[in-house]
């Protein structure tokens, strides 16, 4: 569940009374977002903030200087489109094609949609943003399953959280669906960075054999832009599939300074995340 704080003088803060609300998603009317609830002195000292900046540097500022500012701050509302869309649309019921721009059909969990001979399962994996997807290709006859995984799942890693996505509903989403695939899912991630995450993986975990030898293959010629990972070989090269190993415990809790003994997956999950993010 994603959380709120208040927003004040330029800081996100816990409401003084610790108290918090849920927002319930009209669709399906589970809570998706817990809220900080603001106090009246809270929103006394919030419009005080607000006055004093208009009143303050911006009252200085030349028309051409607000101009500018405005314009960047209409530029990263449109880069963040699908985000705030998202938000939109489970605080408020609208539908995807209201709230996100060129949008004509939304997608749900479980749809199934049609590209060419393909017909791929809608799965929503939410982490590196909050209404990321991935697309499910079951397999058939003369082709093994794939999982179209974007900026999820990548070879050798996950992708980050930090650009409005959050490291314990990616660790949620790993553990209800990408942990339980089977071996044989290719996967087709939206970037390419296997060989920066072995190294990151080795890092973690000096000793793993299989990405030892993975790296030496790329090291002798083997092309990484074309090279096609599966859950089987993620689960030998990826440290973020083996949370339960002691050795990235122990780096974990090492480069944190805390307790292995408090560290259960969730929390090694996000404790490779953020070591990964400054890595």
């Amino acid at each position: 569940m994603q959380n709120y704080k208040n927003y004040i003088n330029g800081q996100f803060k816990d409401s003084v009374s610790k108290k918090t609300f849920l927002s319930i998603n009209p669709s399906n009317e589970e809570p998706w977002a817990e809220i900080s609830e603001a106090e009246n002195s809270e929103v006394n000292e919030a419009v005080e903030a607000a006055d004093n900046a208009f009143k303050g540097e911006w009252s200085k500022y030349l028309p051409q200087q607000r101009a500018k500012i405005l314009r960047n701050i209409g530029d990263k509302l449109l880069e963040n489109s699908d985000l705030l869309g998202s938000i939109e649309t489970k605080d408020t019921g609208k539908m995807y094609k209201e709230t996100i721009p060129n949008v004509d059909r939304g997608l749900n969990a479980g749809d199934k949609l049609v590209c060419g001979n393909l017909t791929l399962k809608i799965m929503d994996t939410p982490g590196h943003t909050m209404s990321h997807i991935c697309l499910y290709f079951e397999g058939n006859d003369t082709n093994k399953p794939a999982l179209f995984c974007g900026d999820t799942l990548f070879n050798a890693g996950v992708g980050r959280c930090d650009f409005g996505g959050d490291p314990i509903i990616m660790h949620q989403t790993f553990e209800e669906q990408i942990f339980l695939l089977s071996d044989n899912v290719r996967i087709y991630p939206g970037h390419d960075y296997i060989e920066n995450n072995l190294e990151f993986t080795l890092d973690r975990e000096p000793d793993n054999q299989s990405a030892k030898e993975l790296k030496e293959k790329f090291n002798n010629g083997l092309d990484a832009e074309s090279f096609i990972s599966d859950i089987g070989l993620e689960r030998q090269i990826n440290v973020f599939f083996r949370l339960d190993e002691h050795r990235v415990r122990l780096g974990i809790a090492d480069s944190l300074k805390i307790d292995v003994a408090s560290l259960d997956r969730q929390k090694t999950f996000v404790g490779l995340r953020g070591l990964r993010d400054n890595w």
